[in-house]
């Protein structure tokens, strides 16, 4: 009934999770139950509320350790956030709900698989076309980039036409950040994935990964995670993908690259 002494007891929990003792307590005294209901019963049909969101904040700093984040999905954490990953993009809460997802799947197989059984995909890949100006937009990329470990995971989002949304927030151009954020998912995505890397290129993101490269050292960052796309689209052996990068003329950007030297936030992906 009292938000203000709410808001402030949130704030406070926030804060004191950073210790490993906080958790623990926490973790014990049904912390997660807690923050979910909390969750749940604050945010709006159209997305939003102020208390979820920092419910949502809580529970990711607590669920740092993975006995703690396997607890949370017991508690129904997973389920719950897909339900509010469903809500209308342009709201606060799905944005928040899909970061809490990731840390609770991040080094998380048993959670991961979770949140597959969960249907979570579709509204995941759903959030990618809130538009590229949109937080929850490089939300949900980074999630993608968490879930695209296990094998089901990458041929679940390919099948929810991921790669077309990916497509889209690559094709804004290097200067946005969500564009950064949709080549570590098509990266992580295509990783030792044939079908994948073959589905990537058919929609066009090869090409667009080779142009992104000739953009030179104005979009360092950009131009890394360009770079580690395209090893990932041409990881084991794909000789197809491979030969079209060639024809594009990438080889030769390549060299130029390396002849030119490298700056840090492109030399590893390069």
């Amino acid at each position: 009934a009292d938000q203000t002494l709410t808001v402030n007891c949130l704030s406070a929990l926030r804060k004191l999770a950073a210790t490993a003792q906080c958790r623990f307590i926490s973790a014990r005294n049904g912390g997660s139950e807690a923050l979910l209901d909390l969750i749940v019963g604050n945010v709006d049909a159209e997305g939003n509320g102020k208390l979820a969101e920092l419910g949502c904040e809580v529970l990711m700093a607590l669920a740092v350790e993975e006995e703690y984040k396997v607890q949370a999905k017991n508690a129904g954490a997973i389920s719950e956030l897909v339900r509010v990953m469903r809500l209308p993009s342009s709201g606060t809460v799905p944005c928040k709900a899909a970061h809490t997802v990731a840390e609770l799947c991040n080094g998380c197989k048993e959670n991961r698989i979770e949140f597959r059984k969960c249907l979570g995909m579709r509204p995941l890949v759903r959030l990618l076309n809130a538009g590229p100006d949109s937080s929850v937009t490089i939300a949900g990329s980074a999630l993608i980039s968490v879930l695209a470990v296990e094998r089901e995971n990458k041929d679940v989002l390919r099948n929810c036409q991921a790669f077309d949304a990916l497509l889209a927030l690559i094709r804004v151009g290097p200067e946005s950040r969500a564009s950064v954020s949709a080549l570590r998912a098509v990266q992580g995505m295509c990783q030792e994935h044939y079908l994948n890397q073959n589905a990537a290129r058919e929609v066009g993101i090869l090409t667009e990964l080779v142009n992104y490269i000739k953009g030179g050292h104005r979009y360092a960052a950009a131009v890394g995670a360009a770079a580690g796309a395209m090893a990932s689209l041409c990881s084991a052996g794909n000789a197809t993908n491979v030969a079209a990068f060639r024809s594009l003329g990438g080889m030769e950007v390549l060299l130029e690259y390396v002849q030119g030297g490298l700056g840090p936030a492109e030399g590893s992906d390069m």
